[in-house]
């Protein structure tokens, strides 16, 4: 993809998680324009994460695409309750 201007960047969540990589550092470092984030096993483990990055001042004005093979994580994930 980078004949097309687009860097790709990969990381596994588990290292996010067991602190062996610094999640504010990466995003620091990358500056993604679009970060593709699955919702793989263990879910409850991965969706705390993606909440966590929601909240970064870093993703203020990014976006995420949010994919897995398990569409009741990302409904509970991404899904407003309806009042």
């Amino acid at each position: 993809m980078r004949p097309d201007g687009i860097v790709v960047v990969t990381q596994f969540t588990h290292q996010i998680r067991e602190g062996v990589v610094d999640l504010d550092h990466f995003l620091t470092a990358h500056y993604p324009d679009v970060i593709v984030y699955d919702i793989a096993p263990p879910y409850d483990a991965n969706g705390a994460l993606f909440q966590h990055l929601r909240t970064l001042p870093a993703m203020k004005d990014r976006k995420i695409v949010l994919t897995s093979v398990n569409r009741r994580h990302v409904e509970r994930l991404t899904v407003r309750p309806s009042r």
